[in-house]
């Protein structure tokens, strides 16, 4: 990803970049970023913050975020779930 994984990385940056290129692919289908709202989700043990991107009956697109190391377990589904990982130290 990047030649110095040490190097400053600015999360947030990340996020905005992606949610600016989701809604070009996606025009009317990704909330408008005035509208994206970050809640504290405590379930199964695990600690973060989520942001809904997109949501529909059959698919979502949601950011996640945490400040510190967690893990937990949510809880098991029959889904596909795809994730994306962007991280930062």
């Amino acid at each position: 990803m990047y030649a110095d994984a040490t190097a400053a990385f600015d999360v947030k940056k990340a996020y905005q970049n992606v949610h600016r290129d989701l809604s070009a692919k996606y025009p009317g289908h990704i909330l408008p970023a005035s509208e994206l709202q970050w809640v504290f989700v405590n379930a199964g043990g695990l600690m973060f913050s989520v942001c809904i991107v997109h949501a529909s009956l059959t698919e979502n697109i949601l950011f996640f975020g945490t400040a510190v190391d967690t893990s937990g377990h949510s809880g098991f589904f029959f889904v596909m779930l795809l994730c994306w990982f962007v991280m930062a130290t």
